[in-house]
């Protein structure tokens, strides 16, 4: 069984938080799981990751300029979204890397 199949089911429901709505999160649709294995990844568990990695592991190839921003702002969106939900949190420089349940640097 994966970390994410242990999941708490409470942090996956729609969210609201100081007035903004977040979205409900299904770890079994594709767009989902994606992000989640890919901040769940045992190489970000000590200095966390930045949107740069996440879009390295999700689209990979390289790009022109104005495809690299289109995608840092989907990344940028995804990120907000797992925040919102309370699955990561922002470090001093990078974003911590295992979903919060699992971290040992984050308090839950």
């Amino acid at each position: 069984m994966t970390r994410i199949s242990r999941m708490n089911t409470e942090r996956l429901c729609q969210v609201r938080k100081e007035g903004q709505s977040y979205r409900a999160i299904n770890p079994w649709a594709d767009k989902d799981a994606m992000i989640l294995e890919a901040v769940n990844r045992g190489e970000f568990a000590i200095n966390g990751f930045r949107n740069r990695d996440l879009r390295a592991l999700l689209f990979g190839i390289k790009a022109t300029e104005q495809e690299q921003k289109r995608r840092a702002g989907v990344i940028t969106r995804k990120i907000r979204l797992l925040r919102g939900h309370g699955l990561i949190r922002k470090l001093v420089l990078a974003f911590c890397a295992s979903l919060r349940l699992f971290c040992s640097r984050c308090e839950i």
